[in-house]
């Protein structure tokens, strides 16, 4: 589960890396500011993405953590610049919290069930 997050970050932090990147540039070569500074956005929501990614492995809580970071950014710029776009980065961000979550639900599962397999062995034997 962990690594299915990790793919799922990384591949749309490197999507809105390029794409906010291609929206800032072309905002600032037409002086356009809410293109630059939804492109801007794009950027911070991306290395959010990234770093909850790399995150995951080392502790679900922490990148959680970033994808919440992630999600609430992302739904502050889609309000105060009516971008139906950022909408879709908020409901993936939120999915990734889901996941984390889930992941850490079955983790901690499968450690009770392995302790409570240890103690009937130990008491069989």
């Amino acid at each position: 589960m962990r690594t299915a997050i990790c793919i799922i970050a990384a591949l749309c932090g490197a999507y809105l890396v390029i794409s906010g990147l291609w929206i800032a540039r072309a905002g600032a070569v037409n002086d356009i500011p809410q293109l630059a500074a939804t492109g801007v956005a794009e950027l911070i929501v991306a290395f959010t993405a990234l770093l909850g990614a790399g995150l995951v492995f080392w502790n679900r809580w922490v990148a959680l953590a970033m994808f919440a970071v992630s999600a609430l950014w992302s739904a502050c710029v889609a309000i105060i610049y009516f971008d139906d776009t950022i909408w879709i980065w908020c409901g993936i961000s939120i999915v990734l919290i889901l996941g984390c979550m889930v992941s850490r639900r079955r983790n901690k599962r499968h450690h009770e069930n392995t302790k409570r397999k240890r103690s009937v062995n130990a008491l069989q034997s």
